[in-house]
């Protein structure tokens, strides 16, 4: 059986890890294993924090293993060289995560290994940054000069044209991308509603590890919310129901939203049978693209800049400035409920599906790597 060993140098929660879907990977033909090498990079301080917003937040891997230094890896490279090694963190985190180490290391024995682009991006840009981003391309081209991947699965043109940038000879495994469901569910609430989008902003994984602030007010952010929910349902005659990730269970959720149905787990769900989606700059608003569905996107006057520069980025995709949550009126919301959203098909293509590719990523994967470990 061909073998298939998934390496990531960052802590995999559980929604991460649903998406890459490991485990079917080892149902259907591959002998699989999940390596987690993420207590190299972060402290055990950080991943707890990371991990402790949900009692099940971390995802386990087929054949899980966590190593905590060097030569370990090393030696697990070694014993494994006949394997496809499929390393999931370089793209992402290339910047804070020193990992040459590891690639040169495969380069020297020759050990095939691919690597994943899943998140295109093209934020918004000042003019000083549109300058600088030919030498921030250059800079990166030069960082990967020693990468030698037998393969990397991105999606989109975008993604296309960030992959032959930074590994101008490695083949490109094209994908329908894993941050979208693109099969329609059935409707799990009854309609007509308006979802919102919950990003947590007092226990983002994310933040507690690398010890950010998104909110200096998290009682007035809520409280102005549960006013804005409020003016919607009569505005609209619709109910306003809360899609949470469910990576954070809210202890006391009226505290938080008041009357406010909160919904776990079923966000695509959600937002492929809602009637106006709202959120700030949460990557499940891909979802509203792909399901074309208008959307709302919210600032608040609490935000840190960090938090600001997430909303100000999906605006940028999505075409519109954020509205502020407590100077929404009837008339941004009857104009956005209207708005022309025929060109999210060109974001569809240039982020997400390159045009006439269909299948399931997973399908496509399987062939693509049963081809390289020939």
């Amino acid at each position: 059986m061909n073998k298939l060993i998934i390496i990531n140098a960052l802590p995999t929660s559980k929604i991460f890890g649903e998406k890459l879907d490991a485990w079917w990977f080892a149902k259907n033909g591959f002998d699989v294993e999940f390596w987690d090498i993420s207590e190299l990079f972060f402290s055990e301080d950080k991943l707890r924090a990371y991990y402790g917003v949900s009692d099940d937040y971390q995802y386990i891997g087929p054949n899980h293993k966590v190593f905590k230094n060097r030569s370990d890896v090393l030696d697990g490279v070694e014993k494994n060289r006949k394997a496809l090694f499929w390393y999931v963190t370089r793209f992402v985190k290339m910047d804070i995560i020193d990992d040459d180490w590891l690639l040169k290391y495969c380069n020297s024995i020759k050990i095939r290994y691919a690597l994943q682009h899943f998140d295109p991006v093209d934020g918004n840009l000042s003019f000083a940054d549109k300058i600088k981003k030919p030498v921030r391309r250059m800079r990166s081209a030069h960082k990967n000069r020693h990468c030698n991947p037998v393969a990397v699965v991105t999606s989109g043109q975008l993604g296309r044209e960030q992959v032959s940038d930074n590994y101008k000879k490695a083949p490109i495994i094209s994908i329908p991308s894993v941050k979208v469901k693109w099969a329609e569910s059935d409707v799990k609430v009854q309609k007509p509603y308006v979802v919102f989008i919950d990003e947590n902003i007092e226990c983002d994984a994310d933040a507690l590890m690398l010890g950010i602030e998104f909110s200096s007010d998290v009682q007035g952010y809520y409280q102005r919310l549960q006013d804005l929910f409020s003016d919607i349902e009569q505005w609209l005659g619709k109910k306003v129901k809360i899609a949470a990730s469910g990576k954070y269970i809210y202890p006391d959720p009226v505290k938080s939203f008041g009357k406010y149905e909160i919904i776990y787990g079923e966000t695509f769900s959600l937002i492929q049978n809602a009637d106006l989606v709202m959120g700030h700059g949460s990557l499940a608003l891909d979802q509203a693209i792909v399901s074309k569905k208008p959307v709302v996107l919210l600032d608040d006057e609490s935000f840190s800049v960090i938090k600001k520069d997430g909303v100000y980025d999906q605006a940028f995709r999505f075409r519109q400035e954020p509205l502020f949550i407590s100077r929404v009126t009837l008339k941004d919301i009857d104009l956005a409920v209207k708005r022309d959203t025929s060109f999210y098909s060109d974001i569809v293509d240039k982020f997400f599906c390159e045009k006439g590719l269909i299948g399931d990523y997973r399908e496509i994967c399987r062939c693509e790597f049963e081809k390289l470990m020939v």
